[in-house]
């Protein structure tokens, strides 16, 4: 499609976002939840979490987990992060509100069924574990001959990319914020 796409116009412009939820390659990474899909479910209250929730990633997105696992009945919510959170304004308040701890620095071992092992040996017990590490753009659709660096696509000065024709801008090309 993407080819048929490029044939029709004299150039394209990749937009596509950053819709594709960042894994953590930890043991049992696949029995946590991504942030992005937690807060679509709850709002649809297709979700339950159970009266302990750790989240992985304590930015804002994070915060906003918390809140949600909070108004789902959590009772015990922790948030962790390799760093000094990087959450702030409405959102962070919003989970210091409900109660929610922050703890780092702290490194994720293993997800299981249980809590998150962290490599200090801790286990931080949870019924629901969340995954607020970022996103990334889905580039599948991509040729060969776009090149990309770190999951993202390679541009100049001017938002070309390896191909004349193509250019991309905004999370395809590095994450930012809207009002960036």
């Amino acid at each position: 499609d993407f080819q048929k796409i490029k044939t029709k116009h004299d150039f394209v412009v990749i937009a596509s976002g950053a819709q594709k939820a960042r894994t953590i390659p930890v043991h049992g990474h696949e029995l946590a939840v991504s942030a992005l899909e937690f807060l679509r479910k709850s709002k649809a209250n297709q979700i339950k979490v159970g009266r302990r929730v750790v989240i992985i990633g304590a930015g804002n997105v994070g915060c906003d987990a918390a809140s949600e696992a909070a108004r789902l009945g959590a009772q015990d919510i922790t948030l962790i992060d390799i760093q000094e959170p990087a959450s702030f304004g409405a959102e962070r308040k919003h989970a210091e509100k409900t109660g929610a701890r922050f703890l780092w620095p702290r490194f994720t071992k293993a997800i299981r069924k249980d809590g998150v092992e962290l490599t200090s040996g801790e286990l931080l017990p949870a019924d629901t574990v969340i995954t607020a590490v970022g996103d990334i753009p889905d580039l599948g659709f991509l040729p060969e001959d776009i090149k990309l660096e770190r999951g993202f696509i390679s541009v100049n000065g001017v938002f070309q990319t390896s191909d004349p024709q193509v250019f991309a801008v905004g999370d395809a090309v590095r994450l930012g914020l809207l009002t960036e």
